[in-house]
């Protein structure tokens, strides 16, 4: 995630031919200036908290009408940080719009209760009895730049054959519904 804290890039004009623009990763830090791209919208309409390896970044979350989540936090509406939107946009489009995922942006409070729920036994270990869960304030969902889907779903299945033509990356069998910038 290193690379991603040097980069400075905030251009929002996303990729042509409907595909991600290669060149315009999402950024850690404080992405509150970095405006929503077209295609979507400022999800909340304040400075969130978001966290990176640790850090507490200011950062906008964004979303689109035809994006949903099932997450118990997102409100119907798959939440993504304002670096990512050019990349979601032509992913989403690409899609047809259908895409729902499971989760998305998390806070720092619905990180810790996660990892309580999967019964981490302290907070250094990532991996828990209930599966693998990143700790408090490491996780790429509390920077919004991470979605999970409901391993085998229609969006699950089309995130496996094509989330890398938009910067995303599967993160494998260990944590089969995760795909972020990272893998991880």
């Amino acid at each position: 995630f290193e690379k991603f804290l040097n980069s400075s890039s905030s251009d929002t004009s996303g990729g042509s031919g409907g595909e991600g623009d290669p060149d315009n990763e999402p950024v850690a830090g404080n992405t509150y200036d970095t405006p929503c791209a077209a295609g979507s919208k400022d999800a909340a309409g304040v400075a969130v908290e978001g966290y990176d390896d640790g850090k507490k970044f200011s950062i906008r979350l964004c979303m689109m009408d035809n994006f949903k989540s099932t997450g118990s936090d997102d409100g119907g509406f798959a939440k993504f940080n304002s670096t990512a939107s050019p990349n979601v946009v032509a992913m989403v489009k690409a899609n047809g719009g259908i895409l729902t995922a499971s989760s998305s942006f998390r806070s720092m409070e619905k990180q810790k209760q996660i990892r309580a729920s999967f019964s981490c036994p302290n907070e250094t270990t990532t991996h828990c009895p209930g599966g693998i869960v990143a700790r408090a304030g490491y996780s790429n969902h509390q920077m919004g730049l991470a979605f999970d889907f409901s391993n085998g779903s229609s969006s699950w299945t089309w995130m496996r054959n094509n989330s890398d033509k938009y910067g995303y990356r599967w993160y494998g069998s260990a944590d089969p519904y995760h795909f972020s910038p990272t893998g991880n």
